[in-house]
């Protein structure tokens, strides 16, 4: 396969990738939303609490083990089909285990929560569940992105959807706020299935099968996942010890208007991983795919970051109640996003070489971790919220520039001015938060800006686009 080959299929299964993950970035919008809408602001904490519950417990498990399944599923495809099948079978039976373990922490974690604990029992066994089925769908979506399968993928998270809808309308019609997690621990179901099938079958001589580095990127997977997305999930479980159920709320909905600014990378990198590990084990040197993966990636989530940083007093407000108001958390918040957004890329091209390439982001997550802990420590108790949002941006650059520079040599990139015309922007833009009154028109030209100094990012896009 020719590497214009590579990289139309790495943009078909982007494409994919994004309407799978479009509908569960949807769904959990939806559950917060409709949460805050029909229960009020303490049922939105309430479910911003328990996502961040079974996002850090499934974090020894099927968070940390899913690149590696991924990619060494990929790997394995590539260079010995035989035991694809067998390895698959052996890594979710190690996930599903770690699972049930991680769902049984959480709702011991739950019941000291001060956020749940105003829900009683069942916000507590509702975060448990929730727990479980999360654990389920990562497992899930790793196999099926690790046999390049996205297209049952995407009929899984539509299902979903589905599933989803139908019980919101029976949790709002029951007038039941205790079961008000319960809609999106079922729409993780139907990716889920995909592991839960994978249980069963022969595996053969394990020594055959590369454990070891199941076990390395486990490792690595876990430790940079707890530092990488279990930082972001952590924000609301602090700011609820900081500011209580106002202010894991507020956490809460900014994260829910951000998390979908994940969907980019996340695509691409669902595709990029077994692409790049396909093209390595095969001999091939694919590092253009990385440059063009994060230009990319900067040009579709800048737009709505400006948008939330110049109307951080007001737009949230479109989406929440008019008790949640923004600004300087959701300004914060924003930036920060934007900056981990356009280092994923870079982040998983190393995942895609070997575990000790893989360990770099995770140790530059650690670092920026600790140091988002010491500011939270030393500025919460006065700033609130505001503290856990600015902590968390300047976690997130430490976060990212190591991977960044070490991508840049293993692969031999070549950025250009890139990140000369990122800085720039950037600038005018916190020129414009502080100087000047949220307005449209400025938030027009700022975007108008924004897509001129990317317009070599745009002519890609239109190629890729034509091919």
């Amino acid at each position: 396969m020719t590497n214009d080959d590579s990289t139309r299929q790495v943009v078909r299964h982007a494409g994919l990738s994004v309407a799978g993950l479009v509908i569960i970035g949807l769904v959990r919008l939806a559950e917060q939303v409709g949460a805050n809408t029909f229960f009020g602001v303490e049922a939105l904490a309430w479910v911003t609490a328990s996502i961040s519950i079974a996002t850090l417990a499934t974090v020894v498990g099927p968070a940390g083990l899913s690149a590696g399944i991924t990619k060494l599923t990929s790997e394995l495809r590539g260079s010995r089909p035989g035991q694809a099948s067998a390895f698959v079978t052996l890594s979710t039976r190690l996930a599903f285990l770690l699972t049930v373990a991680g769902a049984i922490v959480g709702t011991i974690y739950a019941r000291f929560d001060p956020t749940l604990g105003s829900g009683g029992t069942a916000q507590v066994v509702a975060a448990g569940v929730l727990t479980l089925t999360f654990g389920l769908y990562l497992t899930g979506k790793s196999i099926l992105y690790g046999e390049e399968r996205i297209g049952p993928y995407v009929r899984s998270e539509t299902l979903g959807g589905l599933l989803f809808a139908a019980g919101m309308v029976l949790v709002v019609f029951a007038d039941a706020p205790w079961a008000i997690v319960l809609p999106l621990a079922i729409a993780y179901l139907p990716v889920g299935w995909a592991s839960v099938t994978r249980l069963r079958g022969p595996v053969g001589d394990r020594r055959l099968l590369p454990v070891r580095s199941l076990v390395g990127y486990g490792a690595v997977g876990s430790m940079g996942s707890l530092s990488g997305v279990g930082f972001t999930r952590a924000t609301p479980l602090v700011a609820g010890f900081l500011a209580g159920v106002p202010g894991a709320a507020l956490v809460g909905a900014s994260l829910a208007v951000l998390e979908p600014l994940y969907l980019a990378p996340r695509a691409i990198g669902l595709a990029l991983l077994p692409r790049l590990s396909f093209e390595r084990a095969a001999g091939s040197r694919p590092g253009q795919m990385v440059k063009v993966a994060t230009g990319v990636v900067a040009l579709a989530v800048a737009p709505v970051c400006i948008v939330l940083i110049l109307e951080r007093d007001r737009i949230l407000q479109l989406v929440f109640t008019d008790q949640i108001v923004g600004g300087a958390t959701l300004a914060w918040f924003s930036a920060a996003f934007f900056v981990s957004v356009v280092g994923a890329p870079a982040v998983t091209s190393l995942a895609a070489i070997r575990v000790r390439d893989a360990a770099i982001p995770m140790w530059s997550s650690m670092v920026g971790f600790v140091t988002a802990g010491a500011l939270w420590a030393v500025f919460g108790p006065r700033l609130g919220t505001a503290a856990v949002a600015f902590g968390y941006l300047v976690g997130s650059v430490i976060q990212v520039v190591p991977p960044l520079v070490a991508s840049s040599r293993r692969y031999e990139l070549h950025w250009g001015s890139l990140w000369l015309r990122v800085a720039v922007a950037g600038a005018g833009i916190a020129a414009l938060a502080i100087w000047t009154a949220p307005s449209i028109p400025i938030d027009a030209v700022a975007i108008v800006a924004f897509v001129l100094l990317m317009l070599p990012e745009v002519r890609i896009v239109r190629s890729l686009l034509s091919r």
